[in-house]
């Protein structure tokens, strides 16, 4: 096996092209009728590299388009070897009978590459799941921990401390203070006021007014 095949875009079965060079056109290998294509059409040939190599042979032309669809179709020149890429179309009329190059190792590369994107997909999808997850516990935690904060801060600011005395306004103080008038007299206090106010009847013209403790004074 060349490892080489033509897929038709008219529909039918893929086409195993030979190792060996061979010669395509109206005939049996590509099942082609219309008298249009000349038998010896062009040459078909895989080279050592596993290429597919594309002469036409034919004044009729041979046609190529892209594998990407990038550019306009375009003739390919007589009897100038071109190399044909995995996805690449030739035709042998302008309009029809057109057929697409398949390296079946492409194909399965590509085949393991969607696979292997599948399963980078599906990683991808798990690995945002798991990171949502965490980042939703911790945001829950983390309201919980500021919710638990503030109770304990309002806590505090609601308990009065016992032992922690009240300090009155100083107007209060004053009014206290003023209505229980002046305090009790000493006994020294007492004596002078009682010898002054015997004093004061005029019946004793000399009378000692204790000052002090042991201070006799005459007046």
């Amino acid at each position: 096996m060349s490892g080489v095949e033509l897929r038709s875009l008219d529909g039918g079965e893929n086409i195993e092209i030979p190792k060996e060079k061979c010669t395509i056109g109206r005939g049996t290998l590509l099942k082609v009728t219309d008298t249009r294509v000349s038998r010896n059409h062009a040459t078909l040939e895989v080279n050592p590299e596993g290429k597919l190599i594309l002469t036409p042979i034919h004044t009729n032309p041979c046609f190529y388009r892209k594998a990407d669809g990038a550019g306009k179709q375009c003739t390919l020149p007589k009897d100038k070897p071109f190399t044909l890429q995995h996805g690449d179309k030739f035709g042998l009329l302008p309009e029809k009978l057109f057929f697409e190059v398949v390296y079946l190792d492409m194909r399965n590369g590509d085949a393991k590459d969607e696979e292997t994107d599948e399963e980078g997909a599906m990683k991808i999808d798990l690995d945002a799941e798991k990171t949502s997850a965490k980042e939703e516990m911790e945001e829950e935690n983390g309201k919980d921990e500021k919710q638990e904060d503030e109770e304990t801060k309002e806590d505090k600011e609601m308990a009065l401390p016992l032992d922690k005395k009240r300090k009155l306004p100083d107007w209060m103080v004053e009014g206290a203070t003023a209505k229980k008038g002046p305090g009790p007299k000493t006994k020294g206090q007492l004596k002078s006021v009682f010898e002054h106010q015997i004093l004061s009847k005029g019946n004793i013209d000399t009378v000692t007014v204790i000052l002090t403790k042991g201070d006799n004074r005459r007046l």
